[in-house]
Order: C-alpha cells, then sequence, then structure tokens
C-alpha cells in the first residue's frame, strides 16, 4: 500500500480534507481492482466539493506541495472525466454529519442502496459546471512579485549571488519558483 503524503504543519482546510478523502477512494479503487478476477469497464467517482473538482480538473495553476502530491496520485490512476459532483442534498454520507434518527434507517433508505439517482442512467445524474480556481484559493500557489527567478535562470553563479544577500535566500527562491 503506498505511502500517505506527509501532512501539512499547518491545519489542514476542508478542501484539503476532502482531497485526502478523494485519494483514499483512488486508492480503494486500485485495491478491489487487484483483487477482484471480474473486468471492470468504467469506474466513477464522487465528491460532494467542487472545489475538489477544481483541483482535479486543473490544467494552470500550482498547488502547495501536499496537495500537489495528493493530486499526482489521484491523476496517475484516474482521469478528470471520472470524476463527478454529488449536491450535499443527494448525498447519503451528509445525513450522518447532519444528524439522522435511528428510525430514518429502514432497509429502503438511500445509506443502504445509495442516491436514486446512482440507478438511473448517466443522463439522470447530476451536472455541475466546474468554473476555475480562484486565485485566493488557500492551497493554490500565487507567485511573489518581488521573488522572481526566470530573470536570473540565464545568469551566471556570481551574478545571482550579487542578487541575493545570503545563500538561503537564494535557495528559497530558486525553490518557491520551481
Amino acid at each position: 500500500m503506498p505511502q500517505c503524503p506527509l501532512p501539512p504543519l499547518k491545519r489542514p482546510t476542508i478542501p484539503g480534507l476532502k482531497l485526502m478523502a478523494s485519494l483514499m477512494a483512488v486508492r480503494t479503487n486500485n485495491l478491489i481492482r487487484a483483487e477482484l478476477d471480474l473486468p471492470i469497464d468504467r469506474v466513477v467517482f464522487w465528491t460532494d466539493l467542487l472545489t475538489v473538482l477544481q483541483y482535479i480538473k486543473n490544467e494552470t495553476r500550482r498547488f502547495h506541495r501536499f496537495v500537489a502530491t495528493i493530486l499526482e496520485e489521484i491523476h496517475e490512476h484516474t482521469t478528470p472525466d471520472q470524476w463527478h459532483h454529488v449536491p450535499g442534498i443527494l448525498n447519503p454520507a451528509d445525513d450522518g454529519s447532519r444528524g439522522i434518527y435511528l428510525e430514518s434507517f429502514h432497509p429502503g433508505c438511500c445509506w443502504w442502496t445509495g442516491s436514486e439517482f446512482l440507478w438511473q442512467t448517466e443522463e439522470h445524474w447530476p451536472h455541475h459546471k466546474v468554473g476555475d480556481i480562484m486565485e485566493n484559493e488557500k492551497e493554490v500557489i500565487t507567485p511573489r512579485a518581488n521573488q522572481s527567478a526566470t530573470a536570473a535562470a540565464g545568469s551566471s553563479l556570481d551574478e545571482l549571488l550579487r542578487k541575493f544577500s545570503s545563500w538561503p535566500k537564494l535557495v528559497r527562491t530558486v525553490a518557491w519558483n520551481m
């Protein structure tokens, strides 16, 4: 079983936690497929957070290392078109976090059968347009205006050392912009 990415030093965000849950879904899928002797034509993954879909379907933004590592593994084993959004109202898992009466767990409830739309053809599934990730999203790396290693990329080492006041500052700047 692959190792879990190292947790971030700061408290994870809700999108970060939901992204870890998505990674668990991918790993569980891989484990089940490896153990089954049955051909599986198609696998669909669901998330109840549109931000996670934005991360997975993203092609332009760069993420902090923790999120980037998770996305790398998700992209290695799935394609963005396998991922869909389930609104909270249709998500049985949300009932558990909101609270539900014991009487609601009758044999035909959605906890045992899944959401009703899953028993229908794909055109009856909920569809949401996934927009772009906001620039101020906490997990997105925003380049710093005063730090740019691109101008120094073709420079000699002497010029780089003159531009930065210390070796650690140069290393941090180059690492940040990689």
